[in-house]
């Protein structure tokens, strides 16, 4: 049995992390057999979650874990994709993790009335005891981190005006397909997916779930994947 140290989920999502929710899209659509559990950055090869125990060994990071476990499993989503659906498939995967991503970031950590959302969320998984501590040098820290890549020495407005450019280049990239390769569902889905379903999912509003929902095709991408996954 195959075991996934992740974050817990809220709001409908597997996990309140976009990279764990991929993985665990990842493991759904391609039917293998998981076992989730918390997980301690302590144990973490890369400080971060997810990661998995493998026969004994701790692998950490969705582009490392899905390749291995692919390998390994003789299947896993990443077969037999032609050479310029995979490049365009690539890029919305960019798209999601690498600039998206942050905008997601910044919504939940960044501004007080997605804290407000996320901050009970954050407590349930501290010891009570410390949680009242601990919570401020956790947001703080993923403002350091913000802070670090550059996305709150923005304004604002060009923080979302970038991410509409994001949800603009992955409608483009989607174009009439129902899933990012063509007609089957690829790892790709899972993990542009994972971030569109990031912002979606949560049922409070806010400035970059109401540009996502301005492009159905992006909801409706979401929908397809996790009709698949629940099958």
């Amino acid at each position: 049995m195959l075991t996934v140290y992740s974050i817990p989920g809220a709001w409908g999502l597997p996990s309140l992390s976009p990279f764990c929710t991929k993985l665990i899209y990842w493991l759904d659509l391609a039917q293998v057999e998981y076992e989730l559990k918390a997980g301690d950055m302590r144990r973490s090869p890369s400080g971060k979650v997810p990661y998995v125990d493998l026969d004994g060994e701790i692998v950490a990071d969705t582009h490392v874990i899905i390749p291995l476990l692919t390998q390994r499993l003789g299947r896993g989503l990443l077969d037999d994709i032609p050479p310029a659906p995979r490049a365009v498939a690539h890029a919305a995967l960019r798209v999601a993790e690498d600039s998206l991503y942050w905008a997601v970031v910044h919504t939940r950590w960044a501004r007080d009335d997605g804290w407000a959302h996320l901050r009970p969320e954050v407590e349930k998984l501290l010891p009570k005891v410390v949680s009242r501590a601990l919570i401020h040098v956790i947001r703080r820290r993923a403002l350091r981190q913000l802070h670090q890549v550059g996305i709150s020495r923005l304004p604002e407005e060009e923080v979302f005006s970038r991410a509409e450019r994001d949800l603009d280049a992955l409608v483009g990239l989607l174009g009439q397909r129902p899933f990012i390769a063509g007609d089957e569902v690829t790892v790709y889905d899972a993990a542009a997916c994972a971030v569109l379903a990031s912002i979606l999912l949560p049922t409070f509003p806010s400035p970059l779930k109401e540009l996502t929902l301005k492009r159905p095709e992006l909801g409706a991408w979401v929908d397809r994947l996790e009709a698949l996954r629940r099958r």
